[in-house]
């Protein structure tokens, strides 16, 4: 189908480095500036981390309806190519216009980009961890025995 392809697990990992063979070691931040699209076509995931990567680098993201997404990632208003279990022509038609419509993918990432400010941010954590502090103040200073 003229699509490349390359699995390259074995060079991806969290630090830089040399594998035996001498290849280089490259990390998600090498990476992710390259890739056209960030696809997420699995059944089960946890939260999402690799979906905020995905943010982070202003790309596309294709995602298929998995429950954790459907209850606590999709009420945000994320601007996602999703697929309830299989792909169909719509998808493919969405796909293959955030891939080539240079403004429609801009649009899309920077409403991903911004809604993750809006949630997910190290503002947002902050906020909520002084809360849960003031809020719970024994957890974090318990009785001496």
């Amino acid at each position: 189908m003229n699509v490349d392809t390359l699995f390259v697990a074995d060079i991806i990992s969290e630090k830089r480095g040399k594998t035996a063979d001498g290849r280089k070691i490259y990390t998600l931040t090498d990476i992710y500036p390259h890739a056209d699209l960030i696809t997420y076509p699995s059944t089960f995931e946890g939260f999402g981390n690799a979906f905020l990567e995905a943010l982070y680098f202003s790309k596309p993201i294709l995602v298929n309806a998995y429950s954790i997404y459907i209850k606590d990632i999709k009420p945000m208003g994320f601007s996602v190519l999703e697929i309830g279990g299989y792909v169909n022509s719509e998808v493919v038609e969405k796909t293959r216009k955030a891939l080539q419509d240079e403004a429609f993918r801009q649009k899309m990432v920077e409403r991903n980009y911004a809604l993750g400010l809006k949630y997910f941010s190290y503002d947002v954590l902050r906020r909520l961890l002084r809360s849960f502090i003031l809020e719970y103040p024994q957890l974090f200073n318990p009785p001496r025995v």
